[in-house]
């Protein structure tokens, strides 16, 4: 049934050249050490050049771009947490914190994933 599937669909197209292009190329920047906020934009901006999307395209599919556009923006501050120092200063903080109860670490690792589920909605 697949190869049935398979040779019904045309060859790749231009546009999915495309896509796959950019990919690597943002999966190469990354690698790189190029922020992955940076990363991103560029590539959504090389699809917006390249003509693969239209910008209506973009503003047609909200449900797609809605929580893109708000990964994109907790990337940035993630970022910026790291930059500022949060993140290693919080690290040590439950770091001390968990060795103050004198347990296996497999347990301290279940009550941090109990925590961090409970935040979950």
């Amino acid at each position: 049934m697949a190869k049935k599937k398979l040779e019904q669909m045309d060859l790749v197209e231009r546009n999915e050249w495309m896509i796959l292009g950019t990919m690597l190329v943002i999966v190469t920047l990354e690698r790189l050490d190029i922020s992955t906020l940076v990363a991103a934009m560029m590539g959504l901006s090389a699809v917006l050049i390249l003509r693969v999307l239209s910008w209506d395209d973009c503003l047609s599919e909200k449900a797609a771009w809605n929580p893109l556009t708000w990964f994109i923006v907790f990337l940035g501050m993630a970022d910026q947490l790291n930059i500022l120092g949060v993140k290693p200063w919080f690290s040590r903080r439950v770091g001390n914190f968990m060795k103050s109860f004198a347990i296996r670490w497999y347990i301290e690792l279940l009550i941090l994933q109990r925590c961090i589920s409970s935040l979950t909605i």
